[in-house]
């Protein structure tokens, strides 16, 4: 019985919440009819699917390594991606571009991916697969888009196994 008295006190103690109310300040705008007023809300910037990468005056590449492609800086004849050089994946060692290819220049010698310098080759290595994206990033970074970037999608296709398959049935043989 003690023990259920003791709970009750205890409880009795957190009864009070903290109410929204406690956290408003005097010259915040209260809703009023559910609605709020348009200066709470904060103002949103519209999104935006890519960021410029590429700044004229530097020397950048494409890499592509493990089914990914990046652009990459070149600094001193080293690659970096996102600010920090890339390193082998399996030693850590730095890496060395020879020709349209880069290897580890580290202990292990490991081909690591392709290179070029041609920036367009990001789309050419399907960077991006989406039509949509490798049109804003070809805006964005001042690319070449491809033919295939600008013909129009073909949603429904135009031979079906279906097809063949009433052929089939229809053949008297």
């Amino acid at each position: 019985m003690y023990h259920l008295a003791k709970l009750t006190t205890m409880r009795r103690i957190h009864e009070v919440q903290t109410r929204l109310t406690d956290f408003e300040s005097p010259s915040e705008k209260k809703v009023i009819d559910g609605s709020v007023s348009s200066s709470v809300l904060p103002k949103r910037e519209p999104a935006h699917l890519w960021r410029k990468v590429i700044d004229d005056g530097e020397v950048w590449g494409v890499f592509e390594v493990d089914d990914t492609v990046l652009f990459v800086r070149i600094i001193d004849g080293r690659i970096h991606a996102h600010g920090r050089e890339v390193l082998c994946k399996y030693c850590r060692g730095a890496l060395e571009i020879r020709g349209n290819q880069v290897f580890c220049r580290g202990a292990c010698g490991v081909f690591q991916g392709n290179f070029s310098y041609d920036l367009n080759d990001y789309l050419r290595w399907d960077g991006a697969k989406s039509i949509t994206l490798r049109k804003v990033i070809a805006e964005e970074e001042g690319l070449s888009l491809e033919k295939r970037d600008l013909e129009a999608i073909q949603y429904a296709p135009e031979w079906s196994p279906l097809y063949e398959f009433e052929e089939f049935e229809s053949d008297p043989k």
